[in-house]
């Protein structure tokens, strides 16, 4: 009967730190899908294309905020399970400064290189024309990096520390803000990609606001020090969060190269048909990272703890959500791809 209470908990602890999760990472694919939906139906095919070519974009900011927010995850829930506040405030502070120091620095680097980068990225050659869509995007971009990445860092917190309701109102938040940020800057203000970029950084500064306020009150678990920063902790913390970062690396090389193909082969409405593609693959693995941002938080928290039985019980939910979910969602995609296809190139063979 123990084992069963047990195991029942697990669900419901699993499923709801599941479900914030999937709705934050949710929100960001939101944003990309308006941003596709509005580029291709109000602008065109080559501005589709150059939205497309900027996606690893997302995976360079997420080599940041993937090793740091992995880190400050595990570190800081086994800390809060073994009843170790006080280091668990001076590794959430350090990780909060990395965040805001590489992401301004990538900023900065991103705005002025936003050329070179959309060389890189896939608009040189044949494709030069996608160049002035896609550097204009990234300018917007990168303008939004260091709320982006500390969006990423501070929602697991957020949550740990009992704040799921501020962390939907923040997923939500950056759906809403990019919706209006697009109409008015790209429809009303006419800046093109330009404006579907800043509508995007908008929306992350708007959702950053919102986990800010969860931290007025002194009686929260993570409290901001500055003063009680260890910095020798870097060298762990950059440690704990790498295969993160080698993920995230992988999976902005993995498209360069395969834009780089299919402008090669199918040219720019190729690289339109891979864009749409590529917003679906955004939703589609957002309940992914859900259910792996939801096994940080739990196992850290019984790794704290010493609590076997609550690991185990974590794998098995695990691999029953895993399954089941991403097979139901697997089958709509295939059944309903004419759609949304149709969805982003109405107009387009």
């Amino acid at each position: 009967m123990e084992k069963a209470h047990t195991s029942s908990v697990i669900y419901k602890q699993f499923f709801g730190a599941m479900i914030v999760m999937t709705m934050m990472e949710l929100a960001h694919a939101a944003a990309t899908l308006v941003d596709g939906a509005m580029a291709g139906r109000l602008l065109g095919a080559a501005e589709l294309a150059a939205l497309g070519i900027c996606t690893p974009y997302y995976s360079i900011a997420a080599v940041i905020s993937g090793v740091l927010m992995t880190s400050c995850q595990t570190m800081c829930a086994r800390s809060v399970g073994s009843g170790r506040l006080d280091e668990a405030d001076r590794i959430f502070s350090l990780c909060c400064t990395l965040g805001m120091v590489l992401s301004c620095v990538m900023t900065a680097v991103g705005i002025i290189l936003a050329g070179p980068f959309a060389r890189l990225l896939g608009a040189r050659g044949a494709s030069a024309e996608l160049l002035p869509y896609a550097r204009a995007y990234l300018i917007g971009l990168f303008t939004g990096t260091p709320g982006l990445i500390m969006v990423a860092i501070l929602s697991p917190i957020v949550q740990l520390d009992g704040g799921a309701k501020r962390t939907t109102v923040a997923s939500l938040t950056i759906t809403v803000v990019d919706v209006i940020g697009d109409v008015l800057f790209m429809v009303v203000m006419k800046m093109g990609l330009l404006g579907l970029g800043l509508g995007t950084a908008v929306s992350n500064y708007a959702a950053l606001a919102v986990l800010l306020t969860h931290f007025r009150k002194k009686d929260r678990l993570f409290h901001f020090r500055a003063k009680d920063m260890n910095w020798r902790l870097t060298p762990k913390i950059v440690a704990g969060g790498l295969p993160s970062g080698a993920t995230q690396i992988c999976r902005a090389i993995g498209p360069i190269l395969i834009n780089s193909i299919v402008l090669s082969v199918a040219a720019t409405a190729g690289l339109s048909a891979l864009s749409a593609q590529s917003n679906v693959k955004l939703v589609v693995r957002s309940p992914i990272v859900g259910m792996a941002g939801a096994v940080m938080l739990m196992t850290g928290v019984y790794a704290g703890e010493k609590d076997v039985n609550g690991l185990k019980q974590t794998v098995r939910v695990t691999l029953w959500y895993a399954v089941g979910l991403m097979s139901v969602i697997a089958g709509a995609v295939i059944l309903f791809a004419p759609a949304l296809a149709a969805f982003y190139l109405p107009d387009a063979p």
